[in-house]
């Protein structure tokens, strides 16, 4: 249901979520249950604060956020994993809650500026030529391939993971601080804080909009 907030927007749920997918930076991606699974190519090095060409809208003011935020279920496949690992029931659910959310975007002329500019450094160039990163119109029933983001939500994001109470091993301080790290690292989430049973990140990019490229 919260995806339907994102798409109000055409903004897609990105995994990792992360602070490196800068906007106008050009991406790797393809479509995974509806998330979009990305990978940097070319890092566009910008303050979004400061650049004068990104329009800014606070998504709280148009309401489709609370001011408190939202949730989402991680899924089960997470959870799964995590489980497996230890090799115990230790793990019910894992969260996803995002607030203060700000939607980012540039104009096509702009990326057009940008996208010069990176595919005029040699290593980003050769990554783009590279046949493994190349257009597919078709993939898990979407478009997979190079991308650059045009429109981006940045927020706080909090990943909070929910223990197995009727399991005894699961109410470890230092199993739980395990886990915690262990869903860190495991799903690429080390751009974030890892406290206890919660792994926090400020200003991450949290969803975006994939202009899919064939060619440059």
């Amino acid at each position: 249901m919260q995806d339907l907030v994102f798409n109000q927007y055409s903004v897609y749920r990105i995994s990792p979520t992360a602070r490196y997918f800068t906007p106008g930076s050009i991406i790797k991606g393809y479509n995974f249950n509806g998330v979009i699974k990305v990978e940097l190519i070319c890092q566009n090095k910008v303050d979004v604060d400061k650049d004068e060409n990104i329009l800014k809208d606070r998504a709280i003011s148009a309401g489709f956020f609370s001011e408190k935020g939202f949730q989402f279920d991680a899924g089960v496949k997470v959870v799964e994993v995590l489980n497996a690992d230890f090799g115990f029931n230790a793990v019910n659910t894992v969260t996803m809650s995002v607030s203060d959310v700000v939607i980012y975007e540039y104009t096509g002329e702009d990326l057009a500026t940008i996208r010069k500019t990176l595919l005029a450094r040699p290593g980003c160039a050769e990554a783009v030529a590279n046949p493994r990163n190349k257009y597919r119109p078709e993939f898990n029933g979407a478009p997979a391939g190079l991308f650059q983001n045009q429109r981006f939500a940045i927020g706080d994001i909090v990943y909070k993971v929910e223990f197995n109470k009727a399991n005894p091993k699961a109410q470890s301080l230092s199993i739980q601080a395990q886990i915690t790290k262990k869903l860190q690292v495991k799903f690429g989430l080390t751009h974030l804080d890892a406290s206890g049973s919660e792994l926090r990140g400020r200003n991450v990019v949290i969803g975006l909009n994939p202009i899919w490229q064939p060619s440059w």
